[in-house]
């Protein structure tokens, strides 16, 4: 694990990503909201540094201080959140295609006869039999059955559309469990970044010693006093 620095919220630590379920085995689909944690992080506490080396110097005033902080740290800003956004773009883009992957149609391999038999079988069912039945044919491992019904329209087996969605996301996920959990682990890594994101703003506020309202006050003062200095045009 990273350094912990006591003047960043741990809320922005990368360790967050790394306590994510199944991180250990699917780390390469999540490192760059990994990265862009740990580069937030340490961001944040080079800011904090500055400002302690700031303060030390005795030839400026609070306010030029504080302006100093905000220039340097608003060019940090836009770098931290470009990682997050591109981040976040990415991991949605990743997601949609294990999401399609999950709920592609499956192939009916069976052969038509046997698999008609079978869609009539379960269709004659009542509402809950029915879905005892695709459940304890899928830990089964009855390829035949679950094919023979989800390889063909809902209907002909008495299945709601949203229930063969169901049925057929489960099954995917049994034959293929590594592409489950790497949707698991993405779908979390974006939602922390998501959820985290909105943080930084508040943080750089709070290692730069004051709110970007006072910056930008300061900002204009000083852009005001430089203008009183300008020489007026020949």
């Amino acid at each position: 694990m990273d350094q912990i620095n006591a003047d960043v919220t741990p809320s922005l630590h990368p360790s967050v990503i790394e306590a994510v379920d199944g991180y250990e085995q699917h780390m390469a689909f999540v490192v760059e909201a990994r990265n862009t944690f740990d580069e937030t992080y340490k961001t944040l506490a080079a800011i904090h540094d500055a400002r302690r080396a700031v303060a030390d110097d005795p030839t400026m005033t609070d306010t030029a201080k504080l302006l100093a902080m905000g220039d340097f740290a608003e060019k940090q800003s836009e770098k931290l959140f470009r990682k997050f956004d591109g981040a976040v773009a990415r991991l949605t883009l990743a997601v949609r295609d294990h999401e399609s992957k999950l709920t592609a149609p499956v192939q009916q391999a069976a052969a038509a006869p046997v698999a008609a038999e079978i869609r009539a079988h379960v269709k004659a069912m009542k509402q809950g039999e029915r879905a005892s039945f695709m459940n304890d044919a899928l830990k089964a491992g009855d390829t035949q059955t679950i094919t023979a019904v989800l390889g063909a329209p809902s209907y002909l087996s008495g299945l709601t559309e949203v229930e063969k969605q169901v049925h057929t996301r489960a099954y995917h996920s049994k034959a293929n469990p590594d592409l489950s959990a790497r949707l698991a682990i993405m779908t979390k890594a974006k939602e922390l970044l998501e959820q985290r994101g909105p943080l930084v703003h508040g943080e750089l506020e709070r290692a730069i010693g004051g709110s970007w309202a006072k910056v930008s006050a300061a900002r204009q003062a000083a852009n005001k006093s430089k203008a009183a200095f300008a020489l007026p045009q020949q």
